[in-house]
C-alpha cells in the first residue's frame, strides 16, 4: 500500500514517483484536483478525495504496494471558474 504505512519507501514507490515525475503534464492535463493511485506506473484509480481512491485502489491491487498522488489544479479559465463557484 502507499508509502507512510510501509514506514520506508519501496523500489516500487521510488519507479512511480519517477514516473509520476516524467509524465506530470499528462497527469495535470487528465487528472486536475484529482487524487490518483498508481501501480506498476499505471494510473489504477482516481477519486475526489483520498478515501475514495484508496478503496478502489485496495481491491484493484489487492496485495501489492500502490502510490496515492494529488494532482493540482492548473491555472486555466476553468480552473478560475471553479475557485468562483465554489466560494
Amino acid at each position: 500500500m502507499a508509502d507512510d504505512e510501509a514506514g520506508s519507501e519501496s523500489d516500487e514507490d521510488r519507479q512511480n514517483d519517477e514516473w509520476v515525475k516524467s509524465e506530470f503534464v499528462k497527469l495535470i492535463d487528465h487528472y486536475p484536483r484529482r487524487w490518483i493511485a498508481v501501480l506498476d506506473r499505471n494510473v489504477i484509480a482516481t477519486g475526489s478525495t483520498r478515501k475514495e481512491v484508496e478503496d478502489a485502489a485496495n481491491i484493484i491491487a489487492d496485495e501489492r504496494e500502490y502510490s496515492i498522488y494529488f494532482i493540482p489544479p492548473t491555472e486555466t479559465t476553468t480552473d478560475a471558474e471553479y475557485y468562483s463557484s465554489a466560494r
